[in-house]
């Protein structure tokens, strides 16, 4: 594939669109009589870890066992696990992380109050599911691959020393385009994100539609999931990023045309589109990363609006990306 040339570059200057509103294309949905089967609480291992008595370890990790079993185990750790607990509890970087965590965080209660709301949604369009999650909230020690993780929709680990603010991980050498996404806003967001993908059937992601509508249905449930977030939030994107993508949206789907890329089966090529970056590829460095998700997202918006009777459920399991595509009369203005 060619590089975007020079004419292209400028066109995506000279003619983009004005700016507009955040596109709300999800129908809000009453949750006011949904009543979960138990209020969500956040489980804060890392304080409860932190606070034990060193000295007589292996009692005070035996009272922990009941709550944080996924942590410790159905068995108290051998002598060597323990010492190697004693040593990650006086590890002074851990210990740092720790207190920053505690600083930043002396309380989960809007974050519980936002997962609340969010689980809410969740139950509305997915009546089946029968309890709330476990979360909990521990000291990762610093992992950019996972800040969380689900098993499903019963279990939700958080980093929470992932979750710091972008700034705080630039001294561990994680790029601002990745770290970016490690703030306070982006935690919930994240949760849905996960969740998104437990809820999808199994689908093809051979070419770059495959993906492109893949991820926009992840998004698309975010949508729906978190009705009041703007898009930047659950793009993981800020401001000035998610306005680049409204303002050239017709660009970007011109370019993917006129360059054949909708079928194009070069996983390399299609993951210049969908990969974390500094910025995408094709459209220069004042352009943000990720734009094929954000295309994929604007294609299954569409789907959606065009083809009212398609439930979410009915959309996540479609494996048809192709007729995802037809069927959206996709057409950027």
């Amino acid at each position: 594939m060619k590089v975007l040339n020079i004419f292209f570059l400028s066109s995506l200057i000279l003619f983009a669109s004005s700016s507009c509103k955040e596109k709300k294309r999800v129908e809000k949905i009453s949750i006011e009589n949904i009543e979960l089967p138990i209020a969500i609480k956040i489980k804060r291992y890392e304080q409860a870890l932190f606070n034990i008595k060193k000295d007589n370890i292996k009692q005070e990790i035996t009272k922990l066992q009941k709550d944080y079993a996924f942590f410790i185990g159905d068995e108290v750790p051998d002598s060597m696990g323990l010492l190697k607990l004693k040593e990650y509890l006086e590890d002074p970087a851990i210990r740092q992380l720790y207190e920053d965590c505690n600083k930043k965080y002396p309380n989960l209660n809007d974050i519980e109050k936002e997962l609340e709301t969010a689980f809410k949604y969740y139950f509305k369009y997915f009546p089946e599911t029968k309890k709330t999650p476990e979360i909990y909230t521990f000291i990762s020690g610093i992992n950019p691959q996972a800040p969380l993780f689900l098993l499903e929709d019963s279990l939700v680990i958080i980093g929470l020393d992932m979750f710091l603010g972008g700034e705080y991980y630039t001294k561990y050498g994680i790029p601002m385009y990745i770290a970016q996404k490690f703030k306070k806003e982006y935690l919930v967001p994240d949760i849905f994100y996960q969740l998104a993908i437990s809820k999808i059937g199994d689908c093809k992601l051979e070419t770059f539609i495959d993906k492109a509508i893949y991820y926009g249905k992840i998004m698309y449930f975010m949508d729906a999931m978190l009705p009041n977030y703007e898009d930047s939030l659950k793009m993981f994107y800020n401001a000035k990023q998610i306005e680049w993508c409204r303002k050239n949206e017709k660009n970007i789907w011109a370019f993917v045309i006129d360059q054949k890329i909708l079928f194009m089966k070069d996983q390399s090529a299609i993951n210049k589109f969908i990969d974390d970056a500094p910025f995408s590829y094709h459209f220069g460095q004042n352009s943000p990363g990720r734009t094929g998700i954000w295309l994929g997202w604007q294609i299954v918006r569409s789907f959606m609006e065009n083809n009212p009777s398609y439930t979410l459920k009915q959309l996540l399991l479609e494996p048809n990306s192709k007729k995802i595509l037809n069927l959206s009369k996709y057409k950027p203005k």
